[in-house]
C-alpha cells in the first residue's frame, strides 16, 4: 500500500466516531513510519479534523507530522501541511505554537513563509494573526516579529 492509500485510509476514519477506528487509525501512522519520508508530513497533515470525537488520537498524530518533518526544512514542511489542514484549524494552530516555542525553528520560519506561495502565505499569516488577537500575551510579540521579517504585516 502507497503513502496515498495509507491516507486516504485515515482520511476515510478521521472523525474516530468509533472507538474501534482508533487501533487503525494507530496502526496505519505505524505503517507509515515503515518506510518514512518528510514529505508524508504534508500528506498527513489532510487528515485533521476539528470536531474529532478522540481528540487524544490526533495529537498522536501532531506527534507523527512532527517527527516525519524534522530536519532543515521543518518549518516549511510544517507549513505547506497547515495548508491542507481546511478543517483541522485548531490543529495547525498547535502546530505553529510548536514552531513559535522552538528558538531555532522560531528564528527561521520568516524564511520558511518566503517560500510559500502568496496564497499559501497569506493563509498562513491569518492564522498566525488569530493567533495572536486570541493570545496575544503569549504569543504576540513573536508573531509580529514573524510578520515583520517575512514583511507579511
Amino acid at each position: 500500500m502507497d503513502i496515498d492509500e495509507k491516507v486516504g485510509i485515515l482520511y476515510s476514519i478521521r472523525k474516530l466516531d468509533k472507538e474501534e477506528q482508533v487501533p487503525l487509525f494507530d496502526n496505519t501512522i505505524a505503517e507509515i513510519f515503515e518506510d518514512p519520508k518528510p514529505e508524508y508530513a504534508i500528506k498527513l497533515c489532510s487528515v485533521f479534523y476539528d470536531d474529532v470525537y478522540f481528540d487524544e488520537v490526533m495529537y498522536g498524530l501532531i506527534h507523527a507530522v512532527e517527527h516525519l518533518a524534522e530536519g532543515d526544512d521543518y518549518s516549511y514542511l510544517i507549513s505547506l501541511g497547515i495548508c491542507n489542514m481546511k478543517e483541522g484549524r485548531d490543529w495547525s494552530n498547535i502546530l505553529l505554537y510548536g514552531i513559535m516555542n522552538v528558538e531555532d525553528e522560531l528564528k527561521k520560519y520568516p524564511q520558511a513563509l518566503g517560500r510559500l506561495s502568496d496564497e499559501q502565505r497569506c493563509y498562513i499569516v491569518g492564522i498566525l494573526k488569530e493567533i495572536r488577537a486570541e493570545d496575544g500575551k503569549m504569543f504576540g510579540d513573536r508573531i509580529n516579529w514573524i510578520l515583520r521579517e517575512a514583511n507579511a504585516e
